[in-house]
């Protein structure tokens, strides 16, 4: 079984897509995960080294996702239990 890959700079990078809409949210849509991805897109920048978009395999993904997690703890709540229900969605929490 291969690992998983997922977009980040875009909601979808050819056949993968970002955490947030794997876990079946939409951002930009006005389901509250818009500022989470956003975040998440330059959390994977700093810890990938990667430059506008692409794809990450799970792993980059999930580290990305949860440093956001704790990003938003520190600054706002609201996002941050979006953010973990999406964690929690993929079965990273």
């Amino acid at each position: 079984m291969s690992e998983s890959k997922f977009a980040f700079g875009r909601n979808e990078v050819g056949s993968c897509v970002c955490p947030a809409m794997a876990a079946g949210f939409e951002p930009g849509d006005g389901d509250g995960s818009l500022y989470v991805a956003e975040e998440y897109d330059k959390e994977v920048r700093n810890i990938a080294d990667e430059s506008y978009r692409g794809i990450v395999d799970e792993a980059t993904a999930k580290k990305a996702w949860l440093n956001t997690v704790e990003y938003f703890k520190r600054t706002d709540m609201e996002e941050a239990e979006i953010g973990r229900e999406i964690a929690e969605e993929l079965g990273w929490a």
